[in-house]
């Protein structure tokens, strides 16, 4: 079947790419076609960044953060950092975030609001999400019960970003 062979080809190479050095990986360049590919995907990329920040932040409680799209952030747990917020500033990695990146960033300010300034029906509020979303998600072994709420927590936020991302794409942004 053609589909298969064409999957087999493909884990093939990335095998064999995996078992590259490091200076082999930067000998192999790029088509001038693979190049405009990619400029043109970061270009759509960060116009759909772009709209999605136009549109949170013309919502009156998101009005006061600043968003900064920024080439690098560096990593975490050696994972590429996509996006963070700190006090009233949303950093974005430039052109090469999820989708949800920056719905999640916002809910991060959400919550973090409701939790310092909300009601007591706020933080029920946020108690019954993590009851939805992070029921399965179970305490790790000599994990302290703040570390597992900050896990939940992120997990509630997490789905809140993907919902609202969801959203914005069925709002038909740019």
């Amino acid at each position: 079947h053609a589909g298969e062979a064409g999957i087999s080809a493909k884990k093939y190479l990335w095998q064999t790419f995996e078992t590259l050095t490091e200076a082999q990986k930067k000998l192999i360049k790029p088509s001038k076609h693979q190049l405009e590919l990619r400029d043109k995907k970061l270009t759509f990329a960060k116009e759909r960044q772009q709209s999605q920040i136009n549109y949170l932040k013309s919502l009156p409680a998101y009005s006061n953060l600043e968003v900064k799209l920024v080439k690098d952030l560096g990593k975490y747990e050696g994972k590429k950092i996509l996006g963070r917020i700190t006090n009233h500033l949303i950093e974005v990695l430039e052109g090469r975030s999820k989708e949800d990146t920056i719905p999640h960033e916002f809910s991060h300010y959400a919550i973090d609001v409701l939790k310092q300034f909300g009601t007591s029906k706020d933080k029920s509020l946020i108690d019954k999400g993590i009851k939805m979303f992070a029921k399965d998600l179970k305490r790790k072994e000599g994990e302290s019960k703040e570390k597992f709420r900050e896990r939940q927590e992120e997990l509630l936020v997490q789905r809140i970003g993907e919902f609202t991302a969801g959203r914005l794409m069925a709002k038909d942004l740019p």
